[in-house]
């Protein structure tokens, strides 16, 4: 027997081989799991952010503008004074410029049913589905002073 030896095995070589694949494996699979999670979230915080941004705007047009000057020809149309909202290709435009994306649905109704009989806007809008069939979706009821 050789008291000086130096170096290392096989055996020992294969077995750290084997330990660092493994603490590799995992590791990678983590930072793809994050990344994947990562997409996903980003995908919905820019949906539910356009439909926020869509519903916040046309609303303060709306409450800044006489109750007289807005209309909606159909459910997919709003017209506010000089301004025409209408959902095309999946964009809400306004003046046929893009205001927000990836939007589903746009509901907008001008009415005078409630019960003391004044104007009022139903306006529902929602985001396109993500890759899990999530959607952003907000709905309000705007009163408006004659």
């Amino acid at each position: 027997m050789i008291k000086d030896e130096k170096g290392i095995t096989l055996v020992e070589l294969l077995g750290a081989l084997a330990l660092m694949s493994v603490v590799i494996l995992l590791i990678s699979s983590v930072h793809i799991f994050g990344q994947k999670q990562y997409v996903n979230q980003s995908q919905d915080i820019e949906n539910q952010s356009n439909v926020r941004l869509a519903i916040a705007s046309i609303t303060k047009d709306i409450r800044t503008t006489d109750p007289a000057l807005i209309t909606s020809p159909d459910n997919s149309t709003l017209i506010i004074d000089e301004k025409t909202y209408t959902l095309t290709n999946n964009k809400i435009t306004v003046n046929g410029n893009e205001m927000v994306s990836n939007i589903a649905v746009f509901n907008v109704n001008k009415s005078s049913n409630d019960e003391s009989n004044n104007p009022y806007v139903d306006m529902k809008i929602e985001s396109i589905s993500d890759p899990h069939g999530n959607t952003a979706s907000l709905s309000t009821v705007i009163y408006l002073r004659e």
